[in-house]
């Protein structure tokens, strides 16, 4: 198990995390790897999407999945860099 002491560890332990993802995402796009989950749940099944329970069905496209993965570690790094050096990363800190 990895202790964490403060923001930094965190943000390079969720850099490490993502970047074997990629690898993997990488292996698998290039047929080394059998494992397209990721890739599996932005398939659409349908052309029709009800975004609420009220709302009709509508002709909405998935979001591409590289894309939607990109996007979600732009928005963590911004976090841990918003972050950084501010009193919430002390009390990240352990005791």
């Amino acid at each position: 198990m990895t202790k964490i002491s403060n923001l930094s560890d965190l943000a390079i332990l969720a850099a490490e995390m993502r970047a074997s993802q990629i690898e993997a995402d990488i292996a698998n796009e290039f047929g080394h790897a059998n494992n397209g989950e990721y890739d599996a749940a932005f398939i659409e099944t349908s052309e029709m999407a009800k975004l609420s329970i009220v709302a009709e069905p509508e002709n909405a496209d998935m979001p591409d999945a590289h894309q939607s993965a990109a996007a979600v570690e732009l928005m963590m790094q911004t976090m841990f860099d918003v972050l950084r050096d501010t009193r919430m990363q002390e009390g990240s800190k352990p005791d």
